[in-house]
C-alpha cells in the first residue's frame, strides 16, 4: 500500500495513464473493442454508404471498472487515447445494395497502453444491407422535347427539357437538312457523376444517348432537278411572258421574234454562308428581235431593217421544297433582267439615238454579272446550252 501511495504522490501531475496501472505479475484483461458497435445504410440500393454507428461503451466500461481513482479531466483524457487507439475501417463502404455483406474490421494500437490492467482487442463484425430505397429508372429522354426549326439545309435544332437535374448535347444544332441524324447526349448537370446523381436523386438513367433523324422540314432546293417539272413549266410560261410583255412596249417597227430558252444558271449557297436569298434560279434565254430604223454606221437618213440577237434572263429567288414533296415560289416576284445595251438601231431626235434592250451582247457578260461575281458566296450549276 505504501508503495503504491507513494506513486500516486510521486505521480500526480501525470496523465491518466499511470494512474491506472497493474500490479506486477498481474495479467491482462482484454476489452473487446466490437462491443455494441451497429451500421446505418443509407442512400439508395446499389449506391447505399455504409456508416458506423458506435458510443464506444466499451470505452466507458474501461473508466468504470479500472479507472475510479482518476479525476473527470484525467476520465476525459482517457477516454480520448482510448479512442484514439482504435480503428473502424468498413468495407464494403459504399456502392451498397440490399442484402449484400459489410465487415466492420477493428484495428487497435496498444503501444500506448502497455502499462495498463488491460489491453484492446481488435476483431471484425459483420452487417447485412438492408432499408434502402429502389432506384428509380428513369429515361431522361421521356422528356426531352425536340424540334427542328427553320428551312434544309440551314435548319436548326431546338431541345426543351422540364428536369433541371440534367443537361443534353447534340453533335450537331444547325445546318440541318431531312435526313440528316443527330445524337443527344444526357448527363447529370454540371460536374455531377452518375453516382452522385443516384445518391442525390435516387435515380438512375436507362440511356444516356439518342439518335434523332431531322425529318418533316421544308428545304430549299439545292439541284435544278430537284424542282419537278411541272414547276419549271410553270416558271418558264411566267419568264416567256414577261419577256413577251417587255418586248411589246418597243418602239413602232421593232418586234421579238424569237424567245429562245437556253438553260438555267442555279445559284445555292455555300455551307456555313446562309446568303439571302438561299438560292436564285436565272432562266437564260437568247433574243432574236426585228429591228427598224436608222442602223449605226448607215448614212443617217435611211430607214433598215434587220434583226438583231442579244441574251437575257428571267430570275426566281427561294425557291422551296414542302414537306409533301411538292415545289414552291412565288411566280410573281420573278424579276427580269435590268441590265441594259444599246441596239444598232435608232432614230434622229436632234441628236442620233439607239434604242436600248434589257440583257447582254453575249453570253459571258452575262454569266459574269449573274455567275461569276457572286462565287465567293454561292455554289452553282449551269445547264445553259
Amino acid at each position: 500500500m505504501m508503495k503504491m501511495k507513494k506513486m500516486q504522490v510521486a505521480l500526480a501531475g501525470a496523465t491518466a495513464a499511470v494512474l491506472c496501472v497493474a500490479a506486477t505479475g498481474c495479467g491482462k484483461e482484454s476489452v473487446d473493442v466490437t462491443k455494441d458497435i451497429s451500421v446505418t445504410f443509407d442512400g439508395f440500393d446499389g449506391q447505399g454508404i455504409a456508416e458506423l454507428d458506435s458510443d464506444y461503451s466499451w470505452a466507458e466500461d474501461i473508466l468504470k471498472n479500472y479507472c475510479d481513482d482518476l479525476s473527470s479531466t484525467e476520465k476525459l483524457d482517457l477516454y480520448d487515447e482510448l479512442c484514439d487507439a482504435v480503428t473502424y475501417k468498413l468495407s464494403p463502404e459504399e456502392g451498397i445494395s440490399n442484402g449484400d455483406e459489410v465487415t466492420v474490421k477493428a484495428e487497435v494500437d496498444n503501444s500506448k497502453l502497455k502499462d495498463y490492467k488491460f489491453e484492446l482487442a481488435g476483431g471484425s463484425a459483420k452487417f447485412t444491407a438492408k432499408g434502402l430505397e429502389e432506384v428509380e429508372q428513369v429515361d431522361p429522354f421521356d422528356d426531352l422535347t425536340v424540334t427542328f426549326d427553320g428551312f434544309a439545309p440551314n435548319a436548326t435544332l431546338n431541345m426543351s427539357s422540364s428536369d433541371g437535374s440534367l443537361e443534353f448535347t447534340a453533335d450537331k444544332e444547325s445546318g440541318l437538312s431531312n435526313g440528316d441524324t443527330v445524337t443527344i447526349t444526357a448527363k447529370p448537370y454540371g460536374s455531377m457523376s452518375a453516382e452522385e446523381y443516384t445518391q442525390t436523386y435516387g435515380k438512375e438513367l436507362t440511356e444516356t444517348e439518342k439518335t434523332y433523324t431531322v425529318e418533316g422540314l421544308s428545304a430549299y432546293a439545292v439541284a435544278v432537278d430537284e424542282i419537278p417539272q411541272d414547276m419549271q413549266d410553270k416558271m418558264l410560261k411566267q419568264a416567256d411572258d414577261s419577256i413577251q410583255a417587255s418586248c411589246a412596249s418597243w418602239s413602232e417597227g421593232n418586234s421579238l421574234k424569237e424567245a429562245r430558252f437556253l438553260g438555267y444558271y442555279f445559284l445555292t449557297s455555300k455551307p456555313d454562308f446562309a446568303q439571302s436569298p438561299y438560292n436564285e434560279l436565272y432562266c437564260v434565254y437568247q433574243i432574236t428581235a426585228n429591228m427598224t430604223g436608222l442602223k449605226r454606221g448607215g448614212d443617217g437618213e435611211t430607214q433598215e431593217t434587220g434583226e438583231e440577237t442579244y441574251y437575257t434572263f428571267y430570275r426566281y429567288s427561294d425557291i422551296m421544297l414542302l414537306e409533301d414533296g411538292t415545289c414552291t415560289t412565288d411566280l410573281s416576284s420573278g424579276e427580269l433582267c435590268s441590265n441594259t445595251i444599246e441596239s444598232d438601231y435608232g432614230y434622229w431626235d436632234f441628236i442620233a439615238t439607239f434604242y436600248t434592250f434589257h440583257g447582254y451582247k453575249d453570253l459571258d457578260s452575262l454569266f459574269n454579272d449573274c455567275v461569276t461575281q457572286k462565287i465567293g458566296e454561292y455554289n452553282y450549276e449551269n445547264t445553259v446550252q
